[in-house]
């Protein structure tokens, strides 16, 4: 979840950095500087984000990976070691 909430607030961000250029350009009603920083600290807050679901989900995996269990329980055995 956190991996796809870091990549969707970066996106955005970019997509409205796009706008707010484009408007700049176009001479739109558009505020200097503020709109700048925003953006800049939506874009890393996204990455930093995004980052940290994916060691999450790293994490994760090498936590399954550690605990050594089973890929299967066998419950019963049948006609094991019958000679």
């Amino acid at each position: 979840m956190a991996v796809v909430a870091g990549f969707t607030m970066s996106f955005l961000s970019v997509i409205m950095a796009l706008y707010n250029v484009i408007a700049y350009f176009f001479e739109l009603d558009t505020v200097r500087g503020y709109t700048t920083t925003i953006f800049s600290i939506w874009f890393a807050c996204g990455l930093l984000l995004f980052m940290m679901g994916i060691l999450g989900l790293y994490i994760g995996r090498i936590f399954d990976q550690v605990k050594a269990r089973p890929i299967f329980i066998v419950m019963d055995e049948l006609n094991v070691g019958e000679d």
